[in-house]
């Protein structure tokens, strides 16, 4: 677990938590086959490129927990207060999908996501943008509709951040030149 202690104790703690639940809980990637740890991991990554909140940070890490009820809204207040907590709460009442699965995608949770702070869209689109660059890799037949898909939820995502909005439309218009089918 060395790999993914970070400089920031809170961050640190964060991660750890995670990879402790998603190991006990034997989750693996329905693409990868790895360690889920390693899709939070990528989500926090790519926030680390763009300005953000150690809240924001620690967020990545635990974005997926109470959805995926390993974990619930006190314990995550407990153990990182009520500012993470809340954003948490959030992106579970969202249903942020975690694959590209049409029936994931459908509950998402796009009114929702159109009132949701900027803070909390930027996470959102780190969370799309890496299932993105996921599915494209490990289930490429979905990979077109995902992107169709994410190019809709785009407009909704309009206070996150303006770097990563910008590479979200380039990533979908790049892989649209290249090889998106009509809809």
């Amino acid at each position: 677990m060395q790999t993914i202690l970070l400089e920031d104790p809170l961050i640190s703690r964060a991660a750890l938590f995670s990879a402790r639940r998603f190991a006990f809980a034997g989750l693996f990637s329905p693409y990868s086959g790895q360690a889920f740890i390693n899709h939070p991991k990528a989500v926090a990554h790519k926030l680390t490129q763009i300005s953000h909140s150690k809240t924001l940070l620690a967020c990545a890490w635990l974005h997926s927990q109470l959805s995926l009820n390993f974990t619930d809204a006190l314990e995550i207040e407990e153990q990182f207060g009520r500012d993470i907590a809340e954003l948490i709460i959030q992106v579970a009442a969202l249903n942020i999908p975690l694959t590209a699965d049409l029936d994931a995608l459908s509950r998402f949770d796009i009114t929702g996501v159109e009132k949701a702070s900027g803070e909390l869209q930027t996470l959102i689109l780190a969370e799309l943008v890496t299932l993105a660059e996921t599915v494209v890799v490990y289930q490429p037949s979905r990979f077109n509709d995902y992107l169709y898909w994410l190019n809709l939820a785009l407009d909704a995502l309009h206070h996150a951040n303006p770097v990563l909005l910008t590479e979200a439309r380039k990533l979908v218009e790049n892989s649209c030149e290249n090889n998106c089918s009509a809809h």
